[in-house]
């Protein structure tokens, strides 16, 4: 018999590999799971592999679970990326810069000398 702590592991492992698989597949509706040599890959509806940023220097998946896994990760920090992007625009900066000097140069009033 397995123990409870053996059981409880393995729903949490189960509940996990669901959510990152329904994370690529709300991404990639009809991606499905190819093997590559000895590795795994994660496939589009076209066919092609569904890659995350190279920068990450991920390892190759060496079961299904960790393909997704692997998949979902890529697509969370591609999200995450384009999020600071938008946040740190030229443009947003620019406009922020823009108010800074607009309030910072106010005209002089006859009232702003001390004497």
């Amino acid at each position: 018999m397995k123990r409870t702590a053996d059981k409880l592991k393995a729903l949490t492992a189960e509940k996990e590999y669901l959510a990152n698989k329904k994370k690529v597949l709300k991404m990639f509706p009809g991606s499905r799971v190819m093997k590559v040599g000895e590795h795994f890959e994660i496939v589009n509806a076209n066919g092609y592999a569904v890659r995350s940023n190279p920068e990450l220097n991920l390892p190759k998946a060496k079961s299904v679970r960790q393909a997704w896994m692997i998949a979902a990760y890529g697509l969370w920090f591609d999200n995450m990326i384009q999020k600071s992007n938008a946040a740190f625009s030229e443009e947003k900066i620019w406009r922020q810069m823009v108010k800074k000097e607009e309030r910072e140069s106010k005209p002089i009033k006859e009232d702003d000398y001390i004497i």
